[in-house]
């Protein structure tokens, strides 16, 4: 950091689809709700869910069984906790075109940075992947592989490079879609979602990264080393035009708010669909 700045080098440390936009979307609802004095941010939970390998080759084959090795970083108001990875499903809805998928808990680094930066009580990551039997098979490693083989380079590479192959022929029928989901509750009562979609993962990653290449080469990031969700990483006037880039060739990207107080409900939609 301290290098970075004396040299006046601007870096992110995340500047994809997630980690990346997933951080920008959760510093935009969470921005959005201090501005508008909904009261504290309390939950902030991220969902991803792809299509099989999302087109994006063995690469983040290994990435996924290496998280699997690794418990789930998680808080619970305000007190680190540590779970067994791929477990406590959910089922979330990840808006037109992708639907209600389960998820499962993941350790990614977005969960620790938003502890960080935002201090917000209960945060925690989930994942999820199709067609279904996918999830089998994520839940049925976890369980008969030991996690020193999950840990082993050569291992996992080769685990990566012979399923592969498999998940590639299943992507022709199951697509290569992905899908990112940000809730956050608060103290209020008011609670908001953002929802990113795309026919594929692969196009989605390049299209973010370029995008906060762009942001930095603009000047919206000071000097040094920052997550994406900090103002010095993407200013935050700087961010609706870098979440509009990213943007591009999405199914959707919206924000859903809606708040309850004295029983009343109010919604309202807010985004960018293409």
């Amino acid at each position: 950091m301290n290098k970075a700045i004396a040299a006046g080098v601007p870096a992110i440390t995340n500047a994809g689809a997630n980690p990346g936009v997933s951080n920008l979307m959760a510093a935009t609802l969470i921005h959005d709700a201090q501005t508008e004095n909904r009261g504290q941010p309390q939950k902030l939970r991220y969902n991803y869910f792809t299509s099989g390998s999302g087109g994006t080759g063995p690469g983040v084959l290994s990435t996924t069984f290496y998280l699997l090795a690794d418990e789930a970083v998680t808080y619970h108001q305000g007190e680190e906790k540590k779970l067994k990875a791929y477990s406590d499903k959910r089922s979330v809805s990840f808006g037109e075109g992708i639907g209600e998928r389960d998820v499962f808990l993941l350790n990614v680094p977005e969960v620790a940075s938003a502890r960080r930066v935002f201090g917000v009580p209960t945060i925690d990551a989930r994942f999820g992947t199709a067609p279904f039997f996918w999830n089998w098979t994520l839940l049925a490693v976890i369980k008969l592989l030991p996690v020193e083989i999950l840990k082993d380079r050569r291992i996992v590479q080769f685990l990566s490079k012979f399923s592969y192959p498999f998940i590639r022929a299943v992507d022709v029928i199951s697509g290569e879609k992905a899908a990112i989901r940000v809730d956050l509750e608060c103290s209020d009562g008011y609670n908001t979602s953002a929802i990113f979609s795309h026919q594929r993962l692969a196009e989605a990653a390049g299209t973010a990264t370029a995008a906060f290449a762009l942001a930095v080469l603009e000047g919206s990031t000071k000097p040094g080393v920052w997550y994406p969700e900090e103002p010095e990483g993407i200013a935050v006037e700087a961010r609706e035009k870098l979440l509009r880039r990213a943007a591009e060739g999405a199914m959707e990207f919206q924000i859903t708010k809606s708040f309850c107080r004295r029983k009343e409900k109010q919604g309202m939609k807010l985004g960018w669909i293409n």
